[in-house]
């Protein structure tokens, strides 16, 4: 990993294909005899026909020292604020090509005071007060990359100006011969500086062609490692989730680095794999093949190229999900059930765990901040909801 030295990262979870090496340590599944810890809801934003709570499709979440909630919404092309009690208080920016105006903005943060907002349609980051004047605003080119790689838009901000780009890749290129994808580190005139990261797409985009052009199918079950970083630039997190090859003893690996790339603990994490019955396979195999329908001549023929095609593996990864509290603990989630609520392995700043949590099967976790917790829901209509719950630190288990 490239030694960028920046004090300030937003959170994201990239794919990062690493190696992960430490000492086994025992926290498997389950997490026995760790502190249980649950949530309870306390907040809920949102509705199917109030027009001043309504909310669309939520591009990220952010939460200000006053515990103002700022919500990216990029279909409507702005970011609505809602106070500590749900009430709307303001909209910050609308849709248009001006100042402050945005097309698509998906990311928002913040850095100390300042809200940065990143629009994709306009390759533009606008900064704003927490009041929702804007600040300045800065047009973000494409810079040059080697091929065949191309870039995109930034997912992150930093204090000097410098910002993080993510790069892609052409269709005709099988992501599982290029293994991993650069991420790059931008100054602020759009420079390239450093590498931020490499992110590994073996598993979670395979392609293969048919009739001479070539089709994607990517895996919700892939074991690609990936990479979280915490809100304050202090911590970067790898994570090695391999699948298990049998139904014996396995572990999942963690590396914790700092803002300069030294590392803070390596450890591994011992689990029981837990096996995939070949109806989730079934029904995963019938969803993905509906995407791709239309280049086929039947559903069977469809099913048959992805079931071919996608990275099916026979247990779960360990690991689903991760994310950083403002505290430093690192949340881990572990096998994405469907049907069971989510389990996470809490570590502390050393990187051992100090409970095991479960939170709603349904939550989408954006903020976690001493006792409260921030997230994203979405009903059987389709409606989203932010929802804000209350984290209940329970005893350990008997």
């Amino acid at each position: 990993m490239a030694r960028h030295g920046r004090s300030a990262l937003t959170p994201i979870a990239a794919m990062l294909f690493a190696s992960v090496l430490g000492a086994c340590a025992g926290a498997g599944g389950g997490e026995t005899g760790l502190p249980q810890w649950s949530v309870v809801e306390d907040l809920r934003i949102g509705s199917s026909d109030d027009p001043v709570q309504m909310l669309s499709t939520v591009g990220a979440v952010a939460v200000d020292a006053a515990d103002l909630i700022y919500v990216a919404q990029p279909q409507l092309g702005t970011i609505r604020v809602f106070d500590r009690d749900g009430s709307a208080v303001r909209d910050i920016g609308r849709r248009g090509p001006g100042p402050g105006e945005f097309e698509r903005v998906y990311t928002i943060g913040f850095l100390a005071d300042t809200l940065y907002a990143i629009d994709l349609g306009h390759r533009r980051i606008s900064y704003f007060s927490r009041e929702g004047e804007l600040l300045r605003s800065t047009n973000v080119s494409p810079p040059p990359v080697s091929p065949p790689f191309f870039p995109s838009m930034p997912f992150a901000v930093f204090p000097d100006g410098s910002m993080a780009i993510g790069t892609a890749f052409p269709a005709n290129i099988p992501a599982e011969s290029l293994r991993r994808v650069p991420q790059l580190l931008l100054d602020r005139s759009g420079e390239v500086l450093d590498t931020v990261a490499w992110i590994a797409y073996e598993r979670t985009g395979r392609r293969a062609p048919y009739e001479g052009r070539p089709l994607g199918v990517g895996s919700p079950l892939s074991d690609d490692a990936f990479a979280m970083f915490s809100g304050d630039g202090a911590r970067i997190a790898t994570i090695d989730r391999t699948v298990a090859p049998g139904s014996g003893a396995a572990s999942f690996g963690i590396t914790t680095t700092d803002g300069a790339g030294d590392t803070i603990y390596s450890r591994r994490y011992e689990y029981v794999p837990t096996s995939i019955e070949a109806a989730v396979i079934d029904s995963i195999v019938v969803e993905r093949a509906g995407i791709v329908s239309g280049a086929f001549a039947d559903s069977g023929e469809a099913q048959t190229f992805v079931r071919s095609t996608m990275f099916l593996p026979a247990y779960f990864p360990p690991v689903s999900s991760a994310h950083f509290s403002t505290d430093g603990e690192l949340w881990v989630r572990r096998e994405e059930i469907s049907g069971r609520d989510q389990t996470w392995m809490v570590l502390d700043e050393g990187g051992e765990p100090v409970a095991s949590a479960t939170l709603p099967e349904s939550l989408q976790v954006m903020v976690i901040r001493g006792e409260a917790m921030w997230g994203v829901e979405i009903d059987s209509l389709g409606v989203p909801y932010v929802v804000r719950y209350r984290i209940v630190r329970g005893d350990a288990a008997r």
